[in-house]
């Protein structure tokens, strides 16, 4: 078979195919019943489903560049180093405790959580005790017991105001954001796509050496 036979090729019934355009910037959406299922694909490419109703979508990109930490929540901070420490060979974390003021979809107000940063390599690990005030974005999904419960990646940010910017144009699900002296975040919600949220952050130089950053 011909290239060009294979980039003609369909499936109009129980395989359907829907060939990517070439640019390659196209998204596709398969369907059943209630369940959606997308992915992307290459230029020229075809893709197929059995039973599914193919149709084409062009949703907004949530950028995962700079990727950097793994966030967890957990009910007893204390126990959760003990659990990366002595499990996991994470020998050393800085531990804040954290009070500022947030905007988020639950309502605007202040914040109480003790935090944890450690490092692997590259990757930050982030242990997150929420304590008091607009603390629903931790809470909301909190398992009962002392075992962290993984809640967010992030990705650090350089230019802040064009990004935020873009959040708004985009109209990404903004759940939570916050400004204070060197750091600015926000975290959106992925679940839908990956079953958690995202944190994008600008940091300070100074900051983010102090929290252990290279």
């Amino acid at each position: 078979m011909t290239k060009g036979e294979l980039d003609s090729l369909r499936f109009n019934l129980n395989g359907i195919g829907s060939k990517v355009p070439a640019n390659g910037n196209s998204a596709f959406s398969l369907t059943r019943g209630e369940k959606d299922f997308s992915r992307s694909n290459s230029p020229g490419r075809t893709i197929f489903a059995s039973n599914y109703e193919c149709s084409e979508r062009r949703d907004t990109i949530m950028k995962m560049n700079n990727f950097f930490q793994h966030g967890y929540i957990a009910r007893n901070l204390d126990t959760a180093i003990a659990t990366f420490k002595n499990l996991h060979g994470v020998e050393n974390f800085l531990i804040l405790d954290i009070s500022n003021e947030v905007k988020t979809k639950w309502g605007n107000g202040p914040q109480y959580v003790r935090v944890a940063l450690g490092w692997v390599d590259d990757l930050q690990i982030e242990l997150i005790e929420p304590n008091g005030g607009m603390i629903d974005l931790y809470t909301e999904n909190l398992p009962d017991g002392d075992i962290p419960h993984f809640h967010h990646i992030g990705m650090r940010i350089f230019d802040w105001e064009s990004f935020r910017a873009e959040v708004t144009a985009q109209g990404w699900p903004v759940v939570c954001e916050a400004d204070v002296p060197g750091c600015s975040y926000i975290y959106i919600d992925a679940r839908e796509q990956l079953g958690h949220y995202i944190e994008y952050m600008w940091m300070s130089d100074e900051l983010w050496t102090m929290t252990g950053g290279k």
